[in-house]
């Protein structure tokens, strides 16, 4: 095998044409198919980087057209959260960005504001520091701040110390209390990384942008073990329902709550679309396999007279077949790694 692996080494340097041809070729399909399936895998097989992923929800507040969750007021948020008895918590979410000024050039963090609860009901401990307080998601305590461990590590080298430094955002101060795990990944937010740093909501009913009618917050929920998406659904249909009753000039007569598995959420419409495209990329795959097959017969009508010498002086049939198998196998390798650190290059984000 050895002698078989020299000889095929030397015959491919002999015709580099034809060696940087098939190995790219086998590249191609291998590294395309690799990463669709990496992010199949990641995205649809693979569950959600959180505890007990299988009883978190997306919720809104919508109506009889809404077909997909989408935004919540903070009213609607409070009124369900004194109601439900079926959901263990509900917490909010929305986006948030302000620039970073002190030492250095000012430069744009991108963030998440988030209710108290949030990483309690994603199940997300924290790597270093502390959760929000209940005390702190209010408006006049919320100074304060989690941060992604790809901040915490690039913008402060994963200095531990960092916990109780103050940072300042907008010319505001927080002071930092806790840095995330590196492992958490905010899917499907805003995002297509997990943002540089999370503050408390902090609201209250109080303020004007906290009206049951003002829909700009999306929303979590997880339920109690053995309740289904359905009966979530229908619990809070019933009280936005009522509420609607109650407070007809803040919602619409038909409204409702939308209430989906999470991963289902985040998914989203991609799923088919996935699904085509690794079956694309599958017919890709073929199309090089026949391609190289091809290259292969027609080399092999070329080396018709080097076959004939070689069996002449003495070769076995089985000797020229290992022979080429061997080529053969020594290709495949090449293009199958070539393929795999083209897959790592377009999965790398």
């Amino acid at each position: 095998m050895r002698n078989d692996i020299i000889c095929t080494l030397r015959t491919l340097r002999k015709s580099p044409g034809f060696a940087i041809v098939a190995i790219l070729t086998l590249a191609l399909g291998v590294g395309a198919n690799t990463a669709i399936f990496s992010v199949i895998k990641s995205v649809l097989l693979s569950p959600l980087p959180y505890g007990t992923p299988q009883r978190l929800m997306a919720v809104s507040q919508g109506d009889a057209r809404t077909q997909t969750p989408g935004t919540t007021s903070f009213g609607t948020l409070v009124e369900w959260r004194g109601r439900t008895r079926l959901f263990d918590s509900l917490v909010a979410y929305r986006d948030w960005g302000l620039p970073m000024t002190g030492a250095g050039d000012a430069e744009l963090v991108r963030g998440l504001r988030v209710s108290a609860g949030f990483f309690d009901t994603l199940g997300v401990p924290m790597q270093l520091g502390r959760n929000f307080t209940e005390q702190e998601d209010h408006p006049n305590t919320n100074r304060v701040l989690i941060l992604s461990d790809g901040f915490w590590k690039t913008r402060f080298g994963g200095n531990p110390a960092v916990i109780g430094q103050d940072i300042t955002l907008g010319g505001v101060p927080f002071k930092i209390v806790g840095v995330l795990p590196a492992k958490f990944r905010t899917l499907g937010f805003r995002y297509a990384s997990t943002p540089d740093v999370f503050g408390p909501l902090g609201y209250d009913v109080s303020q004007p942008f906290a009206c049951r009618s003002c829909q700009h917050l999306r929303v979590l929920g997880r339920v109690k073990p053995g309740v289904s998406a359905a009966s979530a659904q229908a619990e809070l249909s019933q009280i936005t329902g009522d509420l609607a009753r109650t407070y007809p000039k803040d919602y619409s007569p038909d409204a409702r709550a939308l209430s989906v598995p999470l991963q289902t959420y985040f998914v989203g419409s991609s799923n088919k679309t996935l699904w085509l495209l690794l079956g694309a990329v599958g017919l890709l795959l073929l199309i090089a396999c026949a391609n190289v097959a091809n290259l292969l017969l027609a080399r092999a009508i070329g080396r018709r007279k080097e076959l004939a010498l070689r069996a002449a002086i003495g070769a076995s049939r089985l000797r020229l077949i290992r022979q080429m198998v061997t080529e053969s196998l020594v290709l495949a390798a090449a293009g199958g790694t070539a393929g795999l650190i083209l897959a790592i290059w377009q999965s790398r984000d």
